[in-house]
């Protein structure tokens, strides 16, 4: 199961082009950053009995961003939900799972809080070094910044002057 790290969301009005164009124009942006270690592909994400709805994944390392734009109400919206496969939370859950069936048992209930306990937060916690941690957020604000190059090209075509809330805006909350 994705682990959510961040997302971001906006509205737009007038935009000269379709979702698709939009999204074309990010890709070649992106590539244009020589971003190592990207891999961009389309993903379709359900949307219940409403049907289906296509998105840009652009995947670095062991996380990825899906990129959404489509038409909503009299507007464009604009998103993306930055996530992480990590592959130690499965194992947390099974460990956990053990734990509660441990506890379930009286003579081994000494054992779950001596040996089982302390594994699971071993396995859980979080080993990326700084490095790892400073690159995740370096590939999360470029693809940022290439959607906003993209929705602010193509606003000052049409005159339009739209503010965009930088992505530090969003952290100050």
């Amino acid at each position: 199961m994705p682990q959510h790290i961040s997302s971001w969301n906006h509205l737009v009005h007038d935009i000269p082009c379709t979702p698709r164009e939009f999204l074309d124009r990010v890709v070649v942006l992106i590539e244009s950053r020589n971003v190592p270690q990207v891999r961009i592909q389309w993903v379709t994400h359900g949307r219940g009995s409403l049907g289906r709805r296509r998105y840009l994944r652009v995947s670095h390392r062991e996380t990825y961003m899906d990129i959404g734009a489509f038409p909503y109400g009299d507007g464009f919206a604009l998103s993306w939900v930055h996530q992480s496969r990590r592959s130690n939370d499965l194992a947390a859950r099974v460990l956990g799972f053990f734990i509660s069936l441990y506890s379930l048992i009286p003579w081994m209930r000494e054992t779950n809080k001596k040996v089982l306990r302390p594994m699971q937060g071993w396995i859980s916690k979080d080993r990326r070094t700084i490095y790892h941690k400073d690159d995740e957020i370096m590939f999360q604000k470029i693809i940022h910044e290439c959607i906003v190059a993209v929705l602010m090209d193509l606003t000052s075509e049409r005159g339009n002057r739209t503010q965009i809330p930088r992505i530090n805006d969003l952290f100050s909350k």
